[in-house]
């Protein structure tokens, strides 16, 4: 009786044992490998107590130029046709979305053309690069 008691005892602290080395593991932020390609985490927002300063951060973004945000969902290649899916939207070469229009459709990434700039969003991982000047 008193090995069962043992064994018992043993078995229940190796079960918590097991258990907690699986929270510990779900905990470390590891990335859903389930989630939709177009999943956007939520940013936090942190207030300024002073609205000078804040009227001054509002002048200096204003003065930065801000290309749209553009997400590559997928990329269709066929013999006689090539599309991409931007912002959920199906386009072929020569469409446009938003304020800018798809020029090159590659088997990674598609070229835009936004505000006179060309620049290249890849499918994976998600990025939109500004193409240097030929």
């Amino acid at each position: 009786m008193d090995r069962r008691m043992r064994l018992l005892a043993n078995l229940i602290i190796f079960s918590l044992l097991i258990s907690m080395a699986g929270f510990s593991k779900a905990t470390t932020g590891l990335v859903d490998p389930t989630r939709p390609a177009n999943y956007v985490e939520p940013v936090e927002t942190v207030e300024t107590q002073d609205k000078s300063e804040q009227r001054n951060e509002n002048e200096k973004q204003s003065k930065v130029e801000t290309l749209p945000d553009f997400r590559l969902n997928a990329i269709k290649i066929g013999r006689s046709s090539r599309m991409a899916v931007i912002n959920g939207e199906a386009v072929s070469p020569g469409q446009s979305v938003g304020d800018a229009r798809l020029i090159e459709v590659n088997s990674d990434s598609v070229v835009m053309l936004v505000k006179g700039k060309e620049i290249i969003v890849s499918l994976l991982p998600d990025s939109i690069k500004i193409r240097s000047s030929k």
